[in-house]
């Protein structure tokens, strides 16, 4: 009786990671834009309602709690629940993004913020996208790899198995990327000579390939 327990827990098993051909072009491109609607939502509430602005300078609880509700669970329910649904949550998220900025637009006529009258900040050394985006892909990356094991994560956006594109096939392209655009040779190209450039990228070809 154990061996046939085994034998149809392994033949279960192997039937849930297998036949994966992907999804299509535009449902990854949808949940994409969604999970990235996330952020502009929280960085629109940030600058159009100061209390929050003043808020998330004061408390490290309350940045933490604005940036989860925000951009996690957004993204989490995305990832399970909702993944029929992303063109809807896109378009809430979008709605509440302009319903804050004509909020801001009726209520104030001066500056966006409330705090106009600081000197300006010097331009960061490290571009903000580039933070932003590695924090995504780091992010979500760990949530889908963490929950494709689960039947509640939608079997079409698991990596596919041989032809096709899956969400989680984004995000191998995503990491290159992102180490294309932060890597020191990108950066400050005149302080690299180019064999060494050479080298570590034969070797990430060698890793995809």
């Amino acid at each position: 009786y154990s061996a046939t327990m085994a034998t149809s827990y392994k033949l279960a098993k192997e039937a849930f990671v297998s036949g994966l051909g992907g999804t299509s072009l535009w449902e990854v491109s949808l949940i994409t834009v969604t999970l990235a609607s996330g952020y502009v939502l929280r960085s629109t509430t940030v600058v159009c309602l100061p209390a929050v602005q003043r808020m998330k300078e004061e408390s490290a609880v309350f940045s933490f709690l604005l940036d989860y509700t925000a951009i996690i669970v957004p993204g989490v329910l995305i990832f399970t629940v909702l993944a029929d649904y992303s063109g809807l949550v896109l378009a809430l998220m979008l709605t509440l993004t302009l319903a804050l900025l004509l909020y801001r637009f009726i209520r104030w006529r001066g500056p966006v913020t409330a705090y106009h009258d600081r000197p300006p900040l010097p331009y960061p050394r490290r571009a903000p996208f580039a933070t932003v985006s590695r924090a995504y892909i780091n992010l979500f990356t760990a949530i889908a790899i963490l929950a494709v094991d689960f039947p509640i994560f939608p079997r079409r956006l698991a990596k596919a198995e041989t032809y096709g594109t899956g969400l989680m096939d984004v995000g191998v392209g995503a990491f290159l990327m992102a180490h294309g655009v932060t890597a020191p040779e990108a950066r400050y190209p005149e302080e690299y000579s180019k064999v060494p450039s050479l080298r570590a990228f034969g070797r990430v070809l060698v890793l995809t390939v």
